[in-house]
């Protein structure tokens, strides 16, 4: 329950999870009053205009809550990961760095108490539990589309039918924004080591082009899994 007392956040960040969480969340845009930064970029860099010697709770989609204590290593620093939609009973997972807990970690699991979410306190990692289960399904359905298994919409029909989850792996990828989703696996990529998540190439192709959706995506039939653009025909 919210109170006088609940800290209020400065959101930075401008993907579509700080625009969700700017709508549904308590929150200032005076960093006065604010008593920590809920930092939402998923590309991890210092920011040089946030408020002095506030705390940081950094979003850890690429990089682990120890790496941003790296980055930040003046201020008290903790670990979240949240995937939208944002549910009323969404689990927000919460990371310390390996330094350990500290004030930063304590104002989270206020923060997102408060508005009636359950914090689920997990060993540094990047990428958390969810986001990388996410990411690696998006990133196979990705693969699958360019190699012509299915449509975008055979895909998420598939995805949602047979787990039960709210949103298709593509569908999802255009919730979470394909730039971010494409910087977070390459995060991932470069902290964990690992070919899994390197992001497939027409995910690539697509942020290089300013693309933000699968529904004009069409495989040549001139060159089978070359993907290209084109205007969606008149029916």
């Amino acid at each position: 329950m919210q109170t006088q007392d609940t800290p209020l956040p400065l959101i930075v960040g401008p993907n579509s999870l700080a625009r969700e969480l700017r709508a549904r969340f308590r929150h200032t845009e005076n960093p006065a009053e604010a008593r920590f930064v809920l930092d939402c970029r998923v590309k991890l860099e210092r920011k040089h205009d946030l408020p002095a010697n506030l705390p940081v709770v950094s979003l850890v989609w690429g990089h682990s809550a120890s790496s941003a204590q790296a980055e930040f290593r003046e201020r008290p620093v903790a670990g979240f990961s949240l995937v939208p939609p944002i549910g009323e009973q969404a689990i927000v997972e919460l990371f310390a760095p390996l330094s350990g807990e500290s004030e930063a970690l304590k104002l989270a699991q206020t923060y997102f108490s408060a508005h009636g979410h359950h914090t689920l306190l997990l060993p540094d990692q990047p990428g958390g539990v969810g986001f990388r289960i996410l990411a690696l399904l998006i990133n196979e359905a990705v693969s699958a589309l360019a190699e012509g298994v299915a449509s975008p919409a055979d895909l998420n029909r598939a995805m949602r039918l047979g787990t039960g989850y709210p949103l298709g792996p593509l569908e999802w990828a255009e919730r979470l924004w394909l730039k971010p989703l494409l910087r977070a696996l390459e995060g991932l990529q470069a902290e964990l080591g690992e070919d899994r998540y390197r992001p497939h190439p027409l995910l690539r192709r697509m942020v290089a082009a300013g693309l933000e959706t699968f529904g004009n995506l069409s495989l040549a039939p001139h060159a089978k899994g070359d993907w290209q653009t084109r205007e969606e025909e008149a029916v």
